[in-house]
């Protein structure tokens, strides 16, 4: 087990001791009481027995976040990457470390109740946001499949009994321009209401394409819910959402860090060629980046109110079409053109919950269902044969000639249902028990595999082409809350996620991962309701998680043994006077793996490497932030201005633990500065990464017939601008 050193750990928390101990008597003001529904129920922030972050609406707003990347900080041992057009979630080392297409995250994500089974369609849905909770820690008895690192639900605003709204705009660096907004009220008397948000974000490129002269990492993108909440009684709600979201632009190419092994040569440059500029924003391709994504969703959400009991349906479709496209061979000549990483998926769920809330004992039980046919291709359309290349890299029918056309893909089709239900007992005004249990049952079928030709196909004879899981997912929780100010916990969960196939390899299936937590922890509003504080140190055993490495072209996952996490987070806000306030966090975390051995893609021949004591991708040991923010009264409204300082330790982007996939550690400086008026004017300004630090947040290399290139992704520059609102 590696130690974190004492000097690193020192800095991370002497900020935080310092602030807490400049805490001045005042009374007037208190610190805002934040509800969450992390256990499919309201409840304070403070009171449950989760360690969970949640950032409002507003303050995402004022702070300039738009994204999962820009919401991560500020969270301790959450990290939020983007690799391939794909959202890369990691909480407590437990991430999402696959790279084929059509397979799924290992943190739940949900939009307003709805599982978003498709990990490149996240980013639809953050807008008009209520709310942003992120759930540490396996969510296996409430959440379900894939929720072994925890879950993450975006709760959007829901529409008003009186006409209400707000229109957001910014304009920045890099031409940058963006507009939200949203109008709310009555539709028909108070038995109908509705809402309607819009958001278009659009900015240059972040970077050049040397090639061809062009932007790349430029934005544009467009999205639109509209929501009606029907009231035909006074106790039956119901509400239905329609989504739209739109983007077509160069975000997402995977940039050049470097070769893993040395003694490889580049492909491209072996045919004349030159390469992509190491550790830059820049990239030198013969296709420029492409993104395009058109997401569809809709859900219908049904609420009866009877006395204790509380029935509630959700009902989702979504439709996903995503098209990405990014250079890995890492030169402007063709080698290994493309590929082009193509999805189209659709989605049914149906979710049906009863709850119970009596004096000593509530409970929730449910059901689930969810299929999901995702269409999947990968194509290569041009690229050369190159002497070192095993197969699939084929000469054309001739024999001799240059031209490669590569494609794989399949058609994935999973199958899910659950039941569920926990139950929570107040044994007396201190202390309570709750008690859960999910039972899950899984099925995921391949159709028509091919690779590297479409005539080349998956001998369902000798590989299996049809999986079927089951698991049963235990919660337990023991809650001490001994006056209105503390509150003590201690939880063991269980967590899995099914296993599938390496679309495109032609390979065995993986096995499913477990995982198993054991928490405790605490939280306290001091102070007059001025300080809220929460800790919680885990522990996990995690068994067979699914890694994955890229070997002849394809990307191949397999089980690991098993590995070992444990940490501890720290959060804390504290209002010192009426005007200045202090948020920190801190996340200690040691995960790496245990008992795992793998032959390693970038030295082909060589026996496999003894991973044992590596560190899990993307799970440095400190993550630390602190926040300063105060405010003035100026003419009659409030002017904010608010410092941040993130940190992150050093960590890896692949099990193997190889430079250059590896990220230094970093400190990361934002500024805000807000004026809003009673008549709801808002203007403000903004800085955020203010010395434009170059931040890999995700990466892997591709094989040694292309010389072993590094790819990596990078977490947005320097960015600059002022922002206008208007709220009614």
């Amino acid at each position: 087990m590696r130690s974190i050193p004492k000097t690193k750990l020192a800095l991370a928390i002497a900020p935080i001791l310092f602030s807490t101990s400049a805490y001045t008597a005042a009374q007037s003001v208190t610190l805002e009481e934040v509800v969450v529904t992390a256990r499919k129920k309201e409840e304070s922030l403070q009171t449950i027995p989760l360690s969970v972050s949640a950032v409002t609406g507003k303050a995402m707003r004022e702070t300039m976040v738009s994204n999962m990347e820009d919401a991560q900080q500020g969270m301790a041992n959450v990290n939020f990457a983007v690799r391939l057009g794909s959202a890369v979630p990691t909480i407590r080392g437990v991430g999402f470390s696959i790279l084929n297409n059509g397979t799924t995250a290992n943190v739940a994500m949900h939009v307003n109740g709805v599982y978003i089974g498709r990990p490149m369609a996240v980013a639809s849905s953050f807008f008009d946001v209520d709310r942003l909770e992120v759930v540490r820690g396996p969510q296996g008895t409430l959440y379900g499949r894939n929720a072994t690192g925890g879950a993450v639900n975006i709760v959007t605003n829901r529409p008003t009994e009186e006409l209400s709204g707000y229109i957001d705009t910014s304009f920045g660096n890099y031409n940058s321009a963006t507009v939200e907004a949203a109008i709310s009220g009555p539709l028909f008397s108070d038995k109908v209401l509705g809402r309607i948000a819009i958001r278009t974000d659009r900015h240059d490129g972040w970077a050049k394409n040397i090639f061809s002269g062009n932007d790349t990492d430029a934005q544009d993108l467009q999205a639109i819910r509209a929501t009606m909440r029907f009231l035909p009684s006074d106790n039956l709600t119901l509400d239905w959402v329609v989504e739209n979201y739109h983007q077509d632009d160069s975000m997402y190419g995977m940039k050049f860090g470097g070769k893993t092994n040395p003694e490889a040569e580049l492909g491209g440059v072996l045919l004349g060629g030159d390469a992509f500029p190491i550790g830059s924003r820049d990239i030198n391709t013969e296709r420029d980046i492409l993104n395009k994504r058109d997401i569809f969703g809709t859900d219908l959400t049904a609420v009866w109110e009877m006395d204790d009991y509380t029935f509630k349906s959700i009902t989702a479709f979504r439709d996903t079409e995503v098209n990405v496209e990014s250079d890995i061979d890492a030169t402007n000549v063709v080698v290994f053109s493309g590929p082009n990483r193509e999805e189209e998926a659709e989605q049914w769920s149906q979710e049906f919950q009863l709850t119970y809330d009596g004096d000593k004992l509530s409970w929730l039980a449910g059901a689930f269902y969810f299929n999901e046919e995702n269409d999947i291709a990968t194509v290569s359309k041009e690229g050369f044969l190159l002497p070192s290349a095993p197969a699939p890299f084929y000469p054309p029918d001739d024999g001799v000639g240059t031209v490669l056309l590569f494609v794989n893909g399949a058609n994935v089709e999973t199958t899910s249902y659950a039941v569920f239900g926990e139950a929570t007992y107040q044994f007396s005004d201190a202390w309570s028990a709750t008690a859960g249990l999910r039972y899950t049952y899984e099925d995921v079928e391949i159709n028509g595999e091919y690779s590297p030709l479409v005539t080349v196909m998956r001998d369902c004879d000798a590989l299996e082409c049809d999986l079927d899981f089951s698991n049963v997912s235990p919660r337990g929780i023991i809650q001490y809350q001994p006056s209105d100010e503390w509150m003590f916990f201690a939880s063991v969960s269980d967590g899995f996620k099914s296993g599938g196939f390496s679309v495109g390899a032609l390979a065995p299936s993986f096995d499913e991962e477990e995982i198993r937590s054991y928490e405790i922890g605490a939280k306290a509003t001091l102070m007059d309701e001025r300080v809220q504080l929460s800790l919680t140190a885990f522990s996990y055993d995690y068994e067979d998680l699914q890694v994955t490495k890229v070997l002849d072209a394809s990307a191949l996952t397999e089980n690991a043994a098993n590995a070992g996490i444990e940490g501890l987070e720290f959060e804390a806000k504290m209002l010192l006077t009426d005007n200045f306030q202090i948020d920190a966090s801190l996340g200690i975390l040691n995960a790496e793996f245990e008992d795992f051995e793998s032959e390693n893609p970038t030295f082909p021949g060589t026996p496999p490497q003894d991973l044992s004591g590596n560190q899990l991708p993307q799970a440095p040991d400190v993550t630390a932030n602190i926040a300063a923010e105060y405010t003035w009264t100026v003419k009659g409204g409030d002017l904010t201005l608010r410092g941040e300082a993130v940190y992150s330790d050093e960590y890896y982007l692949t099990s193997f633990n190889e430079r250059p996939d590896y990220q230094d550690s970093y400190t990361m400086y934002n500024a805000f500065v807000n004026y809003n008026h009673p008549s709801g004017v808002r203007v403000g300004a903004y800085i955020r990464n203010a010395d434009d630090e170059l931040v890999k947040s995700s990466g892997y290399t591709t094989i040694f017939a292309l010389g072993t290139p590094s790819f990596t992704a990078y977490l947005p520059p320097r960015t600059y601008g002022v922002s206008f609102g208007y709220s009614f």
